[in-house]
């Protein structure tokens, strides 16, 4: 949805000469103004990364940039937080205890929100983290489609501290970690 501009010379000539078309990535942008010296068109919707402008004139191609646009993916974080108690030692750590927990395929039990745990109760944390993108308000990309990497989560309990790093998010895509403690 963003505009792309195109500078050179005889653009407007170009464009009446059989029609101007412009692709990014292979998907058509569509040219909303020509002038002699540039033209403009509106970038269609992809994921993150480089992708290459080819402009053509009558179908015949004039040229490629290669990389000559390059995507990314304005989106939001979304953390979510949950408590878990009596969680069995399962021997499992990492992104293994997490999809355990989070998928039920081990027995603990949540802590409602609001809840409350006694003191000296051992808690295990699950953070769930989705790097959310959009287009006109529809989720846009996937689990191919890298929206954040390297990714640290840190949590504002001084107890906790630093959860997790290294996290790597795809657009749309939840990933997790865990942290335990005694509350």
């Amino acid at each position: 949805g963003t505009t792309l501009t195109l500078t050179g010379t005889g653009l407007d000539a170009a464009a009446a000469a059989g029609g101007l078309t412009v692709t990014v990535g292979g998907k058509a942008c569509a040219v909303t103004s020509v002038t002699p010296t540039s033209a403009t068109c509106t970038v269609p919707a992809s994921t993150t990364g480089p992708a290459d402008v080819a402009v053509s004139v009558g179908g015949t191609l004039i040229t490629t940039f290669a990389g000559g646009y390059t995507y990314s993916a304005h989106g939001t974080l979304q953390v979510t937080k949950r408590a878990w108690v009596a969680v069995p030692d399962s021997g499992l750590t990492g992104a293994d205890l997490y999809n355990a927990l989070v998928t039920g395929t081990i027995a603990a039990t949540e802590v409602p929100v609001g809840g409350q745990v006694p003191p000296g109760t051992p808690v295990t944390w699950t953070y769930t983290v989705t790097y959310v993108y959009l287009v006109d308000g529809v989720p846009y990309g996937g689990a191919a489609d890298l929206g954040a990497g390297d990714v640290a989560v840190t949590d504002d309990d001084d107890t906790i501290s630093t959860v997790c790093t290294g996290l790597t998010l795809y657009l749309n895509t939840p990933t997790g970690c865990v942290a335990a403690g005694v509350v």
